[in-house]
């Protein structure tokens, strides 16, 4: 399955390489280097020739992150010509590292275009202020301990956070090891000087981690810090699958989730037993559905399905089961359903009970 998985991202890639030299950018990376965050909006043009053979159209240009705002030549390109597609991006409240993606499409045959901006948002006045760095770890202050990536793509590019570490000791501290997961990148200085801020850049390749849903991992620096040796950062992120728009053409052409119910109330039970109830998922589209992953946010529930995939027309069963050990009185959990439906790629199920 997984060498599937590579090679359908290959013809992908090989596909957008296709079309990228048919549309011939000036650049398609673009680094801002490091901005302030209290500067205004970044912006860059991506320019492009059109080496198609014959006119084109931007459809749409989506962008992976709401703090970039696309634009781009809404006129036909006639063949040899020239169009552009604009990034601007607000820094505003998005300290460190960013690295943001925008997805081009046009009506020409193959995948789109990926653009890609990056940089590192600065604010002097609070990078000056070691009052506003109040967690610590060790002697190492930092605005926080926890790594949050939010959402992260698994059929995308790396994401990247930063954090800025400060060492208020009176010695300076060397990085001896890191130790980390595979799928998280971490690059920092061998030391931190006395008085010394440092940026850790870590960067999250969900494709690697291969696990849908929200995720909790660590890294540890193993540093000669007498007072806390092993620094442990807890990192975060919420893994999805990327779906470019759906046109309103296409929008009878894609598999479709429909869930029975968006709520279940499992009633009132007594401590330390099971309950279980069952609820039907529905393909209502025009294309084949396939349940990614479904995710409790509790250990004590748990879900087993009939199938992973439904074809248009087909349901799928899926069984929640609730051990209520160690829990009383009422209780609000929910699971998380990702699926291959372009629009709503992501649902969530409602569990209520009453525990005696």
């Amino acid at each position: 399955m997984r060498r599937f998985f590579f090679l359908i991202l290959f013809i992908a890639t090989q596909a957008q390489a296709q079309q990228a030299e048919q549309l011939i950018f000036n650049e398609t990376i673009h680094d801002f280097g490091t901005i302030d965050e209290n500067g205004g909006n970044a912006e860059v043009e991506f320019t492009f020739t059109n080496n198609s053979g014959r006119p084109i159209n931007i459809v749409s240009v989506a962008p992976s992150c709401g703090c970039t705002t696309p634009g781009w030549t809404k006129e036909t390109i006639e063949q040899g010509k020239k169009g552009f597609v604009k990034a601007s991006f607000n820094p505003r409240g998005r300290p460190g590292y960013f690295n943001k993606t925008l997805t081009v499409n046009t009506n020409l045959n193959g995948s789109p275009v990926i653009l890609q901006i990056k940089g590192t948002v600065t604010n002097t006045e609070m990078e000056n202020d070691v009052s506003r760095l109040t967690a610590s770890n060790g002697s190492l202050k930092m605005r926080t301990r926890e790594i949050n990536f939010g959402k992260v793509f698994i059929n995308r590019p790396s994401a990247t956070q930063e954090m800025l570490l400060y060492n208020a000791g009176d010695k300076s501290i060397r990085i001896d090891s890191v130790l980390a997961p595979n799928y998280l990148k971490i690059d920092l200085p061998d030391s931190v000087g006395v008085k010394q801020r440092v940026p850790m850049k870590v960067s999250y390749n969900a494709m690697l981690r291969n696990q849908y849903g929200f995720t909790a991992d660590k890294i540890v620096l193993v540093t000669n810090d007498t007072e806390t040796p092993r620094k442990t950062f807890p990192v975060f992120a919420t893994v999805e699958e990327y779906f470019l728009p759906v046109a309103s053409e296409d929008a009878d052409k894609v598999p479709v989730l429909s869930i029975q119910t968006g709520s279940i109330d499992f009633g009132n039970f007594k401590m330390g037993s099971i309950v279980q109830k069952s609820i039907k998922l529905r393909n209502t589209g025009k294309k084949e559905l396939l349940i990614r992953y479904i995710q409790p946010n509790c250990s004590c529930v748990t879900v087993n399905t009939d199938k992973q995939k439904a074809r248009p027309g087909d349901e799928i069963k899926i069984t929640i089961s609730w051990k209520s050990e160690g829990k009383h009185g009422s209780q609000n959990k929910a699971i998380t359903i990702y699926s291959t439906d372009p629009v709503n790629p992501v649902q969530r199920v409602a569990l209520t009970a009453s525990i005696d």
